[in-house]
């Protein structure tokens, strides 16, 4: 089987102006509440670009004020998907593992400037410049000069990693034949030309590694160590990064477009989960993007501090980084992307693979947010462009009504 690793869209989308998305919905709204637009416009874009599935959900001063699911989590079985369907996020997941790492760094277990190689089995150099350490920021940021992901060629070089089953290797023991010499897969070519922190490339191994740093910052496995400290404020009860956890009656299969047609894909995950393995719900989901929309804060309950929030979204120095299209990148903070979305400027960041698509944002001086997941290849790029675009503009457009 042909197995893809998710990875970022940077920004390829290209979103309707919010004046074009009311002039289509209107033949929605005629005497209809809001809820009933969105559930009306949802499933017609399930119907439009021949999708299997579509989540989403909009989050208000700190709730989840709407989520839903329409057309089909498993196309085969004829189970339909709801608010509370199990979806694919792909790179959406590395916001939440940042979230797990900053928690730890807000207790002072950790420094931003530290050499990645203090809490690592083996010394982690570029080999073209050896004597520039690879800090934690650097990693957080995609300035390590790690090269796994060939964005020109649509190629994640780390694809062999993969499997159907939870891994029995640890993210640091699979990374090392990669990133170590000696290593099986280990070349120069591995890492960029550029000392670190000098060039930006996007890296799905440097959040796994950051996931292994929680590990041995806080002596538990990830996955625990997120529930715990996260997941269990949050009451995201659904969310899961383990196969073994997922119920399959609850999960929203990914789908191919194969001549035509759409071919179930089976979960997948890797060794190095931690960049993009997350299974997680509309609802759920939507928790925690109200507290990152609260600076923190959820239902009264602090999960992170206002002043770490803020540390998060700082501006990074990303040079070499995409500018955007569709969604200009105003800056760069750590995994969130400050864009101008129309007249708006909102956080973003998104995953996708050849099955799914998912886009989350928040707007901290509003306190709203939206997501929407998707199941089932687009026709061409253009197309999920147009159709990523639609659905970030109508959840902007009904924030404040649903």
């Amino acid at each position: 089987m042909r197995i893809f690793r998710p990875f970022i869209v940077l920004l390829l989308v290209l979103p309707l102006s919010l004046a074009a998305v009311k002039k289509n919905m209107q033949a929605f709204s005629e005497g209809n509440g809001p809820a009933v637009v969105l559930d009306e416009f949802f499933a017609g874009q399930v119907e439009r670009y021949g999708l299997a599935a579509i989540g989403a959900c909009i989050v208000r001063d700190g709730k989840v004020v709407w989520s839903d699911g329409f057309g089909l989590a498993d196309i085969e079985a004829k189970r339909p998907a709801t608010a509370d369907t199990l979806f694919p996020v792909g790179s959406v997941s590395k916001t939440v593992t940042l979230a797990a790492f900053m928690r730890l760094l807000e207790q002072g277990k950790c420094a931003l400037d530290d050499d990645v190689s203090r809490y690592l089995p083996y010394p982690l150099r570029n080999p073209r410049i050896p004597d520039r350490p690879i800090t934690l920021c650097h990693l957080l940021s995609f300035t390590s000069g790690i090269f796994d992901v060939d964005l020109q060629a649509g190629r994640n070089r780390l694809s062999f990693l993969e499997e159907e089953r939870d891994p029995q290797t640890s993210a640091v023991a699979a990374l090392k034949e990669f990133l170590v010499p000696g290593g099986r897969h280990y070349a120069a070519e591995n890492f960029l030309e550029y000392p670190p922190g000098e060039r930006y490339a996007y890296s799905n191994s440097s959040y796994s590694l950051i996931g292994a740093v929680v590990e041995r910052l806080s002596g538990r496995p990830f996955r625990e160590y997120c529930h715990d400290e996260l997941f269990a404020s949050l009451g995201m009860q659904a969310s899961t990064w383990r196969l073994g956890d997922l119920d399959h009656r609850r999960y929203a299969f990914g789908y191919r477009r194969e001549g035509g047609r759409l071919a179930k894909v089976q979960p997948t995950t890797w060794p190095g989960y931690m960049d993009g393995g997350l299974r997680t719900t509309p609802r759920d989901f939507g928790r925690f993007l109200a507290m990152m929309a609260n600076r923190g804060e959820f239902q009264g309950k602090r999960v992170l501090k206002a002043k770490t929030i803020d540390q998060m979204l700082a501006p990074q120095a990303a040079p070499g980084a995409p500018a955007g299209k569709g969604l200009p990148v105003i800056s760069r903070g750590l995994v969130w992307i400050l864009s101008q979305a129309g007249e708006r400027r909102v956080w973003q960041m998104n995953g996708f693979g050849p099955s799914f698509f998912a886009q989350v944002y928040f707007d901290p001086e509003k306190k709203t947010a939206g997501a929407f997941f998707t199941t089932g290849a687009f026709r061409s790029l253009d197309e999920m462009g147009r159709a990523v675009g639609e659905m970030l503009a109508t959840l902007m457009e009904y924030e404040d009504t649903v």
